[in-house]
């Protein structure tokens, strides 16, 4: 049966909680010495029998074999009810249940629409719904790339990154991901020290990799000054005659 794990709580939490009440009031009702089938008549009678003077131990005891018999009913009904409104909650959830294309066909168009947080969503959404899935490294690499570029937070991109290299490091994204978590310390978050280090386990992982120039270019002018580094130096200016 598909039960989702998030509605476990709503199932097992009354339960439980309905247990605990009922076995406190079996324990009050044994230290009593009242014995279970006469419960109801005894409570009858110490009901009945309370008026004026108002007996303090009437009034408690009329109030503790009333709350076990309403107990008693709840165990019986209430559960009974809760059981079958999970029932009802599981058949419609797992009616619901989507695919892995559904999601990142999903997350496509949302991307396509330029709405990058929803499309970032979608894509998380489907590298936790399908970890297996052949998909869910480049879900989980086009979410990281939506929250550095798109969305501008480096934080979270990189522990995106940093997830994705733990989880898939046989991946095609996971020697980008290295790269671009040095990229980002360098770049945005002026961390040299720890990009410094990201590229350095680039190249001792993938040497023959196409980005290792591009790491060794980057280690080279790393936090160097745009008019220090000619190469740059010559595409800014080329950019600010463009946009006269």
């Amino acid at each position: 049966m598909c039960l989702p794990h998030a509605f476990w709580p709503v199932i097992l939490g009354p339960g439980i909680t309905s247990l605990w009440f009922a076995v406190k009031i079996l324990l009050i009702l044994r230290r009593k010495r009242i014995r279970f089938e006469n419960t109801q008549s005894a409570k009858s009678e110490s009901c009945r029998k309370v008026g004026f003077p108002v007996s303090g131990y009437r009034i408690y005891l009329c109030l503790k074999l009333g709350g076990y018999w309403r107990m008693k009913r709840f165990l019986s009904y209430g559960l009974g009810v809760i059981f079958l409104a999970g029932l009802v909650f599981t058949s419609t959830e797992c009616g619901k249940r989507v695919t892995e294309k559904q999601l990142y066909d999903k997350a496509d168009t949302y991307e396509r629409d330029e709405q990058f947080a929803k499309a970032a969503e979608v894509y998380l959404s489907l590298s936790k719904r399908f970890p297996n899935s052949p998909k869910a490294p480049e879900a989980l690499f086009k979410a990281a790339v939506m929250y550095a570029n798109n969305l501008k937070k480096s934080n979270e991109a990189i522990q995106l990154h940093e997830r994705l290299i733990k989880t898939y490091p046989k991946s095609e994204f996971a020697p980008q991901s290295l790269f671009l978590v040095g990229f980002i310390y360098a770049n945005d978050v002026k961390n040299y020290s720890k990009a410094k280090k990201y590229y350095d386990e680039f190249l001792k992982k993938y040497p023959s990799h196409e980005l290792a120039t591009s790491v060794q270019w980057e280690l080279k002018n790393m936090g160097k000054d745009i008019n220090s580094v000619q190469f740059l130096k010559m595409e800014h200016d080329s950019v600010k005659t463009q946009s006269k």
